[in-house]
């Protein structure tokens, strides 16, 4: 409409585009750029002719919400058979894509109505009483019953399947029906259930001048909305008047008077499986269910992880979401770490469940956190190397019975404060062992994770137990409960999601195939497939020196080795942390660029076939973990904005490069190149240092930053 286009104008910004028309209407050279709404469409100028903007249009609510991730519910114009039509949306509940056809608001009124054919879409008023129906030509799988203004976490959804209900929510059916059928699932005040999947509902009655309701003698806590009160049994949770029991009561509450909303939409996480743009099929982790897929609800889902389909448990809700569970433990004694090592994660959350964090995965950060009780609590270890001990004991491999000091721990436990409230603290004496759990040392102030296969008889510092037995053997932030506790992965935070990015409809190989073909202007991350790989997540650069590059390890400590000869997965996605990596087998490559992660103005590329046993290295050291060249070309520098050599490449002097040390430029060289090696180095020909430390550890174009990510790529 004029009015949706006005507003659309009024958010441009001017300094892109100009406001028309032209007082003289004409469109030249001048008023290129100009936008202007003539005769119901939007025009804008080329420098030659008016030409009419063509904008997306989409067929339903869930269509729209697939294509855009909108959360803004409202009223959407749609194309339908016989022309562009205003829909009212949900765009939160439950996911949101839903569509709105009938309404009730009073006790009495009968809301399904007979469409005149196939192709007409009822007219509702999301504030009164509205005949409607699900229009034949609309796809749809499931139906949600939804107050309008109360009780926003409290809905019944309906999944289709059942022939005579179905006909009966398009107005085809005018049969008196009583069923037991499913599938239904509710949730009150945000509680699902069932838990998982669905439940059939005893006695549901459907009939075209009556309404839905289960039976008037049922449980009362599905849908009641028949013409006539239901005077008799009352287990409903709350009503506001006796009129409103068993005509206007949806998950165990009845209002008489809030318009009770009938929605369906198209769900593509129907099922539990989300489909990803591969041959393959499905994402392989929660983290890429949340980032990619968009999901928010916890569940069971599938996935394929290691080529295998994988039934999994996501935690999409904790933190920003995206976790997946690799263990459970239940009873005190339970030893919940395996040493054989897994290809998948599993979706064991109310049994004992020992595990480790699979095969292959991407992951940097961990979590502990109750089930159900306290479920607001939680404790995360964000990942400091690839190399420790700890993290091998939670990927599976055979470790000491070991107590060291680890850094890298936060909590929650009011589920809203962070502590500390920004960064990560350390444990002094943070035990592990396969044959026992892992634990903060007992007899120390608690408050932590406390999971030790014996319990902790000085109960120091528990804030709170409900048996002596769970005290040291089930505590997460200092409260011990027999409740389940979940242990859970995922790659890096969702916060990463790119807001600008749409849902991928192919997957590449690489950054640089996703900036040719998408032309994607936004650094961040994005799904990957490399050959012989499940779905991987990569942060990809796509500003500098043109875009394209794709992570493949990050060196933040000054001493930290940060090449590795086993391809490790989340260095193509972690920006901040120490992480070994090395270009992947099988990625196409012509340059490799190494840069700081916080500023752009000092920078080195190197393009392959200047040194070729450096080439080699970087792919992946094998048995030749150590190299040196003299004059090793292929380099050229950056520094605010100046490049040298102008054009071409040059040599660096010498240049060493080894597993155990890094990458350098000889000590007391020219310092112009780069300078990664785990040792600082006195002689000082460096442009800038901000820490004698960081001479000849951590330093590119000679500007050195000992705090400041190096980040790798290649393209």
């Amino acid at each position: 409409t004029e009015s949706e286009v006005s507003a659309l104008l009024q958010r441009a910004t001017t300094s892109n585009v100009k406001l028309g028309p032209l007082p003289d209407g004409l469109c030249n050279a001048t008023s290129a750029g100009t936008l202007r709404f003539v005769q119901g469409s939007a025009q804008v100028c080329d420098g030659l002719t008016w030409a009419k903007l063509s904008m997306p249009v989409y067929s339903s609510c869930s269509e729209i919400k697939d294509q855009t991730f909108t959360t803004l519910s409202g009223w959407y114009t749609v194309q339908t058979p016989r022309g562009l039509q205003q829909v009212f949306c949900d765009m939160i509940t439950d996911g949101g894509g839903w569509q709105l056809f009938a309404v009730k608001r009073t006790p009495g009124f009968d809301f399904i109505g007979v469409p005149p054919d196939a192709l007409t879409y009822p007219t509702v008023d999301p504030a009164h009483d509205s005949v409607g129906w699900i229009p034949g030509n609309s796809s749809f799988n499931q139906v949600m019953f939804r107050f309008s203004s109360v009780e926003p976490n409290s809905y019944v959804v309906y999944t289709s399947g059942n022939a005579i209900f179905d006909a009966y929510l398009r107005g085809l059916s005018s049969t008196d029906n009583i069923q037991n059928f499913g599938s239904w699932f509710r949730f009150v005040r945000g509680v699902r259930t069932p838990e998982f999947n669905s439940a059939v509902v005893s006695g549901m009655h459907s009939y075209l001048t009556a309404g839905i309701s289960e039976s008037h003698s049922g449980s009362d806590l599905w849908v009641d909305m028949w013409s006539g009160a239901d005077l008799g049994t009352n287990n409903y949770l709350f009503s506001d008047n006796v009129i409103a029991r068993g005509t206007k009561c949806l998950a165990g509450f009845c209002y008489e008077d809030v318009p009770i909303w009938l929605m369906f939409r198209n769900n593509r996480v129907l099922n539990n499986i989300v489909p990803a743009p591969t041959s393959n099929g499905l994402w392989s982790s929660c983290s890429q269910l949340r980032r990619f897929g968009k999901v928010t609800r916890s569940n069971v889902y599938t996935i394929t992880q290691n080529g295998n389909s994988a039934s999994v448990y996501c935690d999409m809700e904790t933190d920003g979401g995206g976790w997946t569970l690799y263990a459970t433990k239940v009873s005190t004694g339970f030893d919940f770490i395996t040493n054989t090592r897994a290809t998948t994660a599993n979706d064991v959350i109310s049994a004992d469940n020992a595990g480790n964090i699979p095969l292959g995965q991407q992951w940097s950060q961990i979590m502990w956190r109750f089930r159900t009780q306290y479920s607001g609590l939680y404790v995360a270890y964000q990942r400091t190397n690839a190399t420790t001990t700890f993290n091998d004991f939670v990927e599976g491999a055979t470790v000491p019975n070991t107590i060291e000091q680890i850094d890298g721990f936060w909590k929650s436990c009011d589920g809203t404060t962070r502590s500390p409230t920004s960064g990560t603290t350390s444990f002094p004496r943070w035990h592990w062992y396969q044959a026992s759990g892992m634990s903060q040392d007992h007899g120390l102030t608690q408050g932590w994770v406390d999971m030790w296969s014996s319990p902790d008889t000085t109960s120091a510092g528990y804030t709170y137990f409900d048996a002596a037995a769970n005290v040291g053997t089930k505590c997460v932030c200092g409260v011990c409960l027999s409740d389940p506790i979940l242990l859970m992965y995922r790659a890096v935070s969702p916060s990463l999601i790119l807001t600008g990015y749409p849902a991928p409809t192919s997957l590449f190989q690489s950054c640089n195939a996703i900036k040719g073909a998408n032309s994607a202007s936004s650094t961040g991350i994005y799904p990957i497939q490399l050959p012989n790989t499940d779905i991987l997540e990569a942060y990809c650069d796509m500003s500098l020196e043109g875009g394209g590059w794709t992570l493949f390890a990050t060196k933040v400590s000054y001493w930290f080795d940060f090449t590795t000869a086993t391809f490790n997965p989340t260095a193509l996605v972690s920006t901040d942390l120490d992480m070994a990596g090395h270009i992947p087998a099988g990625a196409s490559w012509t340059q490799v660029l190494f840069r700081f992660k916080s500023t752009a103005s000092y920078y080195v590329v190197y393009t392959r076939g200047g040194t070729p046993a450096l080439d080699t290295w970087l792919e992946g050291p094998g048995s030749s973990t150590t190299g040196s060249a003299n004059n090793a070309g292929g380099f050229y520098r950056v520094v605010s904005n100046t490049r040298t050599p102008a054009t071409g490449t040059a040599s660096i002097g010498i240049l060493y490069w080894n597993t155990a040390t890094g990458l350098s430029e000889t000590h007391g060289g020219s310092d112009d190149w780069i300078d990664m090696w785990s040792g600082a180095e006195t002689s000082n020909s460096y442009a800038f240092s901000d820490n004698p430390t960081a001479m000849g550890t951590k330093c590119l174009a000679g500007y050195c930053y000992l705090n400041d990510p190096i980040n790798m790529y290649y393209r």
